[in-house]
């Protein structure tokens, strides 16, 4: 299996390609690891992680090391970033010969896991888009990683207890990911 639509940049990232230098970093690492290792569980438990902080930290590394990590287990993973996930849903509204938006929808649930990166909000049209993703995935349980430069704080105010509540069941986490840059370690 590949990952489906796994950026190019991010094809080889890996657990063991990625610099841990500080407690934190090893920490996630470690949770992230094994959520990867012992994806099976995940699956039947329907558990999710939320990887939160600032930019260039490594939190999209760190998915698509899970990303590559279940994929070689067997498992289907979709990688989708927010950006273009918001567009296609701009294109399904402006009806631009995209797919219907229950089809974007079917097709976010099916994978064993969907990696959403580098999720933001803009307004509520992208907050109740947020929400629509979480719940399928939820009622599906299927896992679900989402990365985002939100804190975990900001993703609770935009998002409200509904969305968090459920990305926590199951055993879920929420890693904040407060370290430095990766891109400043040599």
């Amino acid at each position: 299996m590949t990952v489906k639509s796994i950026p190019e940049r991010f094809k080889e990232c890996s657990f063991e390609n990625f610099k841990a230098v500080y407690e934190s970093q090893k920490d996630a690492l470690l949770i992230l690891s094994s959520f990867a290792v012992d994806f099976h569980n995940s699956i039947e438990a329907g558990r999710n992680i939320v990887l939160s902080g600032p930019v260039c930290v490594g939190k999209t590394h760190l998915a698509a090391a899970v990303a590559n990590a279940v994929d070689k287990q067997g498992f289907s993973v979709l990688f989708v970033s927010a950006p273009d996930f918001f567009r296609m849903l701009s294109d399904c509204q402006m009806d631009k010969g995209a797919k219907a938006l229950s089809d974007v929808f079917d097709e976010l649930k099916q994978p064993d896991l969907l990696i959403f990166d580098d999720v933001f909000v803009v307004d509520d049209d992208d907050t109740r888009a947020v929400y629509e993703v979480v719940d399928v995935r939820y009622r599906h349980k299927k896992p679900l990683l989402i990365t985002s430069s939100l804190s975990s704080d900001d993703m609770l105010d935009l998002f409200g207890v509904g969305v968090m509540d459920r990305l926590r069941d199951g055993g879920g986490s929420v890693l904040n990911c407060d370290w430095p840059s990766g891109r400043d370690v040599k």
